[in-house]
């Protein structure tokens, strides 16, 4: 049986640090979790299963990018001063995903479940400025 939303299927290199029940996050807000892991057909990849709560689902189009949100990154510059940058507490304890969507016409056209997208290491920085206005439902506040 299956579960109301949005279930896609992200291709990486390797697990990482994501277990079941991993956060994904959309500009911050949890929207969803990683549900479960296989190895690709050939084994050269690994499949994570994510679902999406079913009033985030709109979010994810066909040109949507996904990264991995573990970890801290940490940066130092003269000019810039140091710089951390962490998804949250719960992605650096547990592993966590992120994902963008461009604005229009760029983002595409809604998903259906079992659409794959690869998963990349880190996001572009173009990718923290995407805005797209899509309607989402009422939802009960996010975790």
């Amino acid at each position: 049986m299956s579960r109301p939303g949005l279930t896609v299927i992200l291709d990486a290199a390797r697990r990482g640090s994501l277990v079941a029940g991993s956060p994904v996050y959309y500009r911050q807000v949890q929207v969803g979790e990683v549900t479960g892991f296989a190895l690709g057909e050939l084994a050269d990849r690994v499949y994570i299963y994510v679902h999406i709560q079913p009033c985030y689902r709109p979010l994810v189009r066909e040109h949507t990018v996904f990264w991995n949100a573990s970890g801290v990154e940490v940066n130092f510059g003269l000019k810039t001063g140091l710089k951390i940058n962490t998804e949250s507490t719960q992605a650096l304890l547990a592993g966590g995903l992120t994902f963008a969507t461009p604005e229009p016409p760029q983002m595409g056209f809604e998903v259906e479940s079992g659409s794959h997208f690869p998963l990349y290491p880190e996001a572009e920085p173009e990718w923290y400025s995407w805005s797209p206005k899509i309607e989402i439902c009422s939802a009960e506040p996010a975790k």
